[in-house]
C-alpha cells in the first residue's frame, strides 16, 4: 500500500475546489513513510542533521537520493557540502518546493515548516493593488500553498521528513499528524498549546520574554498581535473552560477562575478599585468586564 501518494492526494483534496488528481504511486512500504519532525529554538541544523542520519542508517550499500525543499530559497543550508561529508551513502540536493516539480528523489526532507509570514503556508500578504488584474482568489484558506505542499509530498518515492517548528508548526504539519487518516507519525513533542485567540481563532503560543517570563501570543502576531499573560498561580499556562463547571476556567495546576461576561478568552481576577476590591477581566484595559466580589469571599 502506498503510504505517500494516497495521503498526499487525501490532503489536496481537502479543498472542496479542487481538480480530482489520478495518483500513480512512485513506490510502495508499509510502514509509515511521512514522518513530523520537531526542532526547538535555532536548532534547525541539528533537526537536519538527524534527519539525515535516519536516512543514512536506512540506506543499503547502493545510496540514496534526497531533496531538501524549502518554501524559500534564503532556507537552503549553509552546510550543505558538510552534510554531504557526513553522509556518503547520501546524494543530497537543495531546491525551492516551486523548482521541484516534475522531479523525484528517494528522500525528502521539508524544511522549517512553520507558521508565520514567511512560513509555509506562507502568511504573506499580497498588494491589494494585484486583486484588480488578477482572477479572483479561492475561498478555501491557503488553496494554493496547499497545492504547493501536495508538490513537497509527492517528490518522494520512500519517505518524506517534514521539519517543524516545535512552537509554531505549520498548519499543515499539524494536519498530518492529528487526522489519522494520513499515517504519519510525530518524532518528538510540539509545544503548542490548545488555545485558541478570541481576537482571530488562531493559536495562542507560549513565549518566553528576555527576563524569562511565560506569555502567550496569537500565532499570527504580525497580523493579530493577541497576547494574554498566564495563569497567576502558576505562571506557565492558561486556563481553559472547566468541563464541570459552566461559566469557569480552569489552569492546568489547578487553579479555578470565573471567565468573563465581556470577552470570550479572558478571565476574571480581583482588583481594587476606588470602592474596593471587586473581579475584572486579566485583559483589562483592553477587556472591561467585571463582576462583584462574592460576598462570602475574602479579598487576597
Amino acid at each position: 500500500m502506498d503510504k505517500i501518494a494516497l495521503p498526499a492526494r487525501t490532503f489536496v483534496l481537502k479543498n472542496p475546489s479542487q481538480i480530482t488528481k489520478q495518483v500513480v504511486p512512485a513506490g510502495k512500504t508499509e510502514h509509515p513513510s511521512i514522518r513530523i519532525a520537531y526542532y526547538g529554538w535555532n536548532q534547525e541544523d541539528e533537526a537536519l542533521s538527524s534527519a539525515l542520519g535516519d536516512i543514512e542508517a536506512q540506506v543499503n550499500g547502493e545510496g540514496a537520493t534526497v531533496l531538501l525543499l524549502g518554501r524559500y530559497n534564503f532556507l537552503r543550508p549553509d552546510n550543505l557540502s558538510a552534510l554531504g561529508r557526513r553522509n556518503p551513502r547520501l546524494s543530497i540536493k537543495f531546491m525551492t518546493v516551486h523548482r521541484s516539480k516534475g522531479l523525484e528523489a528517494d528522500h525528502v526532507v521539508v524544511l522549517q515548516a512553520s507558521s508565520g509570514r514567511m512560513g509555509f503556508p506562507s502568511e504573506i500578504v499580497d498588494d491589494p493593488l494585484l486583486d484588480l488584474v488578477l482572477p479572483k482568489p479561492e475561498e478555501y484558506d491557503h488553496a494554493e500553498e496547499r497545492r504547493l505542499f501536495y508538490v513537497a509530498l509527492t517528490r518522494a518515492r520512500k519517505s518524506v521528513t517534514v521539519l517543524a517548528d516545535r512552537q509554531r508548526p505549520s498548519i499543515f504539519a499539524r494536519e498530518l499528524v492529528e487526522n489519522p487518516e494520513y499515517g504519519a507519525v510525530e518524532l518528538g513533542e510540539a509545544g503548542v498549546a490548545a488555545h485558541r485567540c478570541g481576537a482571530c481563532g488562531g493559536r495562542m503560543l507560549s513565549q518566553t520574554s528576555k527576563k524569562g517570563n511565560v506569555y502567550f501570543q496569537c500565532e499570527h502576531r504580525r497580523l493579530c498581535g493577541e497576547m494574554l499573560r498566564p495563569c497567576g498561580v502558576c505562571d506557565k499556562d492558561l486556563p481553559v473552560p472547566d468541563k464541570n463547571k459552566p461559566g469557569g476556567l480552569v489552569c492546568s495546576c489547578g487553579a479555578e477562575f470565573p471567565s468573563c461576561p465581556k470577552c470570550s478568552d479572558g478571565w476574571l481576577v480581583e482588583r481594587k478599585g476606588r470602592y474596593g476590591v471587586f473581579l475584572g477581566c486579566v485583559k483589562y484595559p483592553d477587556c472591561t468586564g467585571t463582576r462583584q466580589l462574592p460576598k462570602n469571599a475574602k479579598a487576597g
